[in-house]
């Protein structure tokens, strides 16, 4: 099994369709990731939901987001339960004075858990009274999602180490992990290196004590090459993926989503899109918050 390296990570927005169905397609994408699979177009969106209900796997409902612009006849009218659900913002707007509304966002888990879905009746497209949910897909290491993922508010949806087997076809054979930022700009080399040295040769050396003239790039080479290949020979001994991943490095590539409310995103841009004297986040991280932060500006989202 080879390695494969991607040179930098990436960042992008998962924009949710329009519509109910919108909402079955963003939980799908968002389930689907786990096991890294594809939408399999159709009506598969809403079977996937529907199987997601059936077995009781709620998290992945949260990627779907619900706009819901429900009416209010008096000033003094109790809202609805929803609106004191913690996963939940409301704002009441009158427009021209007198047409009330409570304005809604909430997820699809909220109605599902709750028996709310008669609720979809009151369903809208986002105005400028809701309060938005942004999805986002991170292409980066299994350490810096760690990271990210102790924003416990957030949504989250990862590529699972426990299904994924990196010796299929899906994932042409290989292991493929992400250049850390002190290597980075040195992908030739790197690949240079797996192509033509030997890992007998670097065990052989190492074990001697003969890596006096190694550098910080084949060490770390040297330990990715022995990890993919004790992977590869525990699943070749049977063990299943969630076993045989303990031997996984930090540097292997995961696909990591989240779906969060836009100020639970300017909380994560606080933390990590900015080096700052008493905050200094992993660069890796740095980068891609950075990045995520002027997406969301242009789209003016924040």
């Amino acid at each position: 099994m080879n390695i494969k390296v991607k040179e930098t990570p990436g960042v992008a927005l998962i924009e949710q369709p329009c519509g109910i169905d919108g909402v079955y397609e963003q939980i799908e994408v968002c389930g689907r990731n786990c096991y890294r699979s594809t939408p399999k177009g159709g009506d598969s969106a809403k079977k996937f939901t529907e199987a997601m209900i059936s077995s009781g796997h709620y998290a992945m409902l949260e990627h779907g987001t619900v706009y819901l612009a429900m009416p209010v006849q008096n000033a003094s009218d109790e809202p609805h339960k929803i609106v004191y659900n913690k996963y939940t913002k409301a704002a009441r707007q009158y427009i021209d004075g007198h047409n009330g509304f409570d304005f809604i966002t909430t997820n699809y888990r909220v109605l599902v858990e709750n028996d709310w879905l008669d609720l979809l009746q009151y369903w809208t497209a986002p105005t400028k009274y809701h309060e938005r949910r942004i999805t986002v897909m991170f292409d980066t290491n299994i350490g810096i999602s760690r990271e990210f993922n102790r924003h416990r508010v957030n949504s989250v949806a990862e590529s699972s180490t426990r299904y994924c087997n990196y010796t299929k076809n899906k994932f042409d054979g290989a292991l493929t992990v992400i250049e850390p930022t002190w290597l980075r700009d040195r992908a030739g080399i790197i690949n240079m290196k797996l192509k033509n040295e030997s890992l007998m040769d670097k065990i052989r050396e190492f074990t001697l004590g003969q890596d006096s003239n190694w550098e910080k790039l084949d060490y770390w080479l040297f330990a990715l090459e022995v990890a993919n290949g004790c992977y590869q020979r525990l699943i070749e001994l049977g063990c299943k993926p969630q076993e045989a991943r303990e031997v996984l490095p930090l540097a292997t590539n995961t696909q990591l989503i989240h779906t969060a409310f836009v100020e639970d995103w300017k909380h994560f841009f606080e933390l990590r899109a900015e080096d700052t004297p008493t905050n200094h986040p992993h660069p890796m991280a740095l980068e891609l918050a950075a990045e995520l932060k002027t997406i969301m500006i242009k789209h003016g989202y924040i």
